[in-house]
């Protein structure tokens, strides 16, 4: 199994910064979330897998771009 990446808040990536916080999208950024299925109460496990794709420090500090999919119980939706 792959390490998984260690997410910027908690590398490091955001220190020094004075709010840091949560975007979900970047300034200048195109965002899309597709799906094919839907998430109900008979979901027993709800989860999202991410693949950080890009990581960087710009004007505004510190941001992080991924790649994920959501998932319910075995099947990606």
């Amino acid at each position: 199994m792959p390490a998984a990446p260690v997410p910027p808040a908690q590398s490091g990536a955001a220190d020094g910064a004075p709010h840091p916080g949560f975007e979900p999208v970047l300034p200048g950024r195109e965002a899309s979330w597709t799906y094919r299925g839907q998430i109900t109460p008979a979901n027993r496990l709800i989860r999202v897998d991410m693949d950080i794709v890009e990581s960087g420090t710009d004007a505004r500090g510190p941001y992080a771009v991924a790649d994920a999919s959501l998932w319910g119980d075995d099947m990606c939706v």
